[in-house]
């Protein structure tokens, strides 16, 4: 498949994915916020259905209280006064009132007078009860307070209010109840739904246990008082709330049922939703196929081809100088260009790298055959030197013997010379003058022993215990003439009793002699110190070889590559790039260890561990 298929199908895939997620939001928070508005809408409308109702009770308990607190119907309770009953209880009474039911209550519970409507008999409204309908209900009136509530009479819910029957001053003792209530009827009902503005209806408790509701709403509802909504169909939601008896037991089931008109409406809102959403996700996908072709594919080719040409052209030219245009292309294939750049300009550093180690191999064969020159040379001339020694020595005897003789012709004759210069004068100067030819012999012999050691090829056996402090005084007598000339401030500093190691002397010698001419080689003036130590600490396993100076230092960025072959920060000053190889191998072969630190400008610090023989003393 082409970069350009891949771009496009992926391309293609997240748009559709994006507008599927989008789609699928869109509905969700639409219609879960639509359900959650009709949610508040029901529970809202119950709540003003509820407060009309006990707006009602209200204001029925208010019309008892004033007729249970009016002397006259006191004065009734105690002699039955017929004049209060024609007074009062006309044959229109409950029609004024606006009341189904007016009862007269005797503090016995029995009836004294009743008188209900009656809605099927448009001739008589009211008719007259025989017997206390409360009592047959079980409702329980209170002497002390006044009780309101709702109840069943014949299978129709009422509303009821009571009061005790008092003086104006409320005095007592209480004699019997007043009662007035309404018929929950249709008519009733009507209006208040128009007044609360909900649809609902009231259903006794009893009638619905035979069809029980669904997940066992009932029983939830009788043991609360809560209200719970319930959105059973796409058409229609539901809420259920229980109303208690006078006695609070439940009594009725009030639903309300509010048609989802917002629901429909925000179906409506997501199929059009859902049909723009598809429309941009098209356009979109159309703008960004254009837009990948113009500003990325065709750039991207053309980047390429000019890319692709560049290394055409080097790979012809078999020229590692040559470098890559970057002036085409974004940013990213400039990066890229870049890259391929310093890649060659790498490749002609390592080219050159091989250039100068080859020139390194045939400067390092010239110093083997210089060896080989020096040590022979080393041979032709220990055999005169020996001579001359021995001469010397022979010679001073020789003079010692004949001394007294010259002694004694010279007191003979005043004028004795030896050479051109008088005997008094050259005596004295001869045992010193064969005495200083005797010690430059002798210096000449160790010069030409320490120039066949060090070029002599050493065993790199590593089975001789060593020394690591003979090891650095040998290796400084060879430097004994260097050091004075770089430094004036050398300070030696080697810890007794130092533990030995396992080593090959010949070799360990180089090291030390490698790092100490680095260090008095980087020194710019005799003032700067140059120091050695060895260390070892008590319960440590390794030795360590410090090597200080106080010179130029070295840059951070070259630390890292110092011990790679052919390194070197004195090209400049003759330097071959070899030495901290060397060294970093025979350290490497000790199984030691070598750290560098240094600041530039003022001074770095050598640090080389070896491992000590376990079990030899500290």
């Amino acid at each position: 498949m082409t970069l350009r298929a891949k771009l496009f199908s992926i391309t293609a895939m997240v748009v559709t994915v994006l507008t599927v997620l989008c789609i699928f939001a869109t509905r969700h928070f639409l219609l879960t916020n639509a359900t959650r508005l009709e949610h508040g809408y029901v529970q809202e409308a119950m709540e003003r259905v509820l407060k009309n109702l006990h707006a009602d009770r209200n204001h029925l308990d208010s019309m008892v209280l004033d007729w249970a607190s009016w002397d006259d119907t006191y004065s009734y309770m105690e002699n039955q006064d017929p004049d209060y009953l024609e007074s009062n209880l006309t044959a229109d009474i409950l029609r004024d009132l606006r009341v189904h039911f007016l009862l007269f209550i005797r503090p016995d519970a029995s009836l004294e007078i009743g008188i209900m409507a009656d809605d099927s008999n448009p001739t008589n409204r009211q008719i007259n009860l025989q017997s206390n309908p409360l009592a047959r209900h079980g409702v329980e009136l209170s002497p002390d307070r006044g009780v309101s509530g709702f109840f069943l009479h014949q299978g129709i819910p009422y509303l009821m209010a009571s009061r005790p029957v008092l003086t104006s001053q409320h005095a007592g003792p209480p004699n019997g109840w007043v009662v007035m209530g309404y018929r929950l009827n249709q008519e009733f009902l009507d209006l208040l739904e128009e007044r609360a503005g909900a649809t609902f209806e009231l259903r006794p408790i009893a009638t619905l246990a035979r069809t029980p509701l669904e997940g066992g709403m009932i029983s939830r509802l009788m043991e609360t008082s809560a209200t719970e909504i319930h959105d059973y169909s796409p058409e229609q939601m539901y809420g259920f709330h229980v109303l208690r008896d006078v006695n609070n037991q439940p009594i009725l089931l009030l639903s309300i049922t509010y048609p989802r008109n917002l629901l429909r409406q925000e179906q409506l809102n997501v199929r059009f939703i859902s049909l723009w959403f598809l429309l941009a996700g098209t356009a979109i996908l159309a703008f960004t196929f254009w837009s990948l072709e113009r500003y990325v594919l065709i750039p991207l080719s053309r980047s390429i081809e000019q890319i692709g040409q560049g290394v055409d052209d080097v790979a012809a030219a078999r020229s590692l100088a040559l470098r890559l245009k970057s002036d085409h292309g974004g940013v990213e294939f400039q990066a890229l260009t870049n890259g391929i750049n310093r890649m060659l300009q790498a490749l002609e550093a390592a080219e050159m790298a091989a250039r100068d180690h080859r020139e390194q191999l045939i400067r390092m064969d010239k110093l083997a055959a210089l060896g080989t020159l020096v040590s022979g040379i080393a041979h032709e001339i220990n055999n005169p030197n020996t001579i001359i020694g021995s001469n010397a020595m022979v010679l001073a005897e020789l003079y010692e013997s004949i001394k007294p003789v010259l002694d004694s012709w010279n007191r003979d004759h005043a004028d004795f010379k030896l050479g051109v210069r008088p005997y008094p004068e050259v005596g004295p100067e001869i045992p010193e003058l064969l005495r200083e030819m005797s010690q430059a012999s002798v210096r000449i012999a160790d010069r030409i022993h320490e120039l066949k050691a060090f070029s002599a090829p050493s065993d790199t056996a590593l089975t001789h215990p060593v020394n690591l402090n003979d090891v650095v005084q040998s290796a400084l007598t060879m430097l004994r003439a260097e050091i004075p000339k770089r430094t004036h401030r050398w300070e030696l500093e080697l810890q007794d009793s130092l533990p030995t190691m396992l080593g090959n002397p010949s070799r360990l010698e180089q090291v030390v002699i490698n790092l100490v001419h680095n260090a008095l080689y980087a020194v710019q003036h005799p003032d700067r110190k140059v120091r050695v130590s060895t260390r070892h600490d008590t319960g440590q396993t390794t030795i360590t070889l410090m090597v200080e100076d106080e010179g130029c230092g070295i840059a951070p960025d070259q630390i890292k590559h110092l011990g790679e072959p052919f390194f070197t920060t004195r090209r400049a000053q003759g330097g071959t790039g070899l030495g901290l190889f060397v060294t970093t191998n025979i350290i490497n072969e000790h199984k030691g260890s070598i750290r560098f630190e240094s600041r530039p400008q003022q001074g770095t610090r050598v640090t080389v561990t070896f491992p000590r023989i376990t079990g030899d003393p500290a």
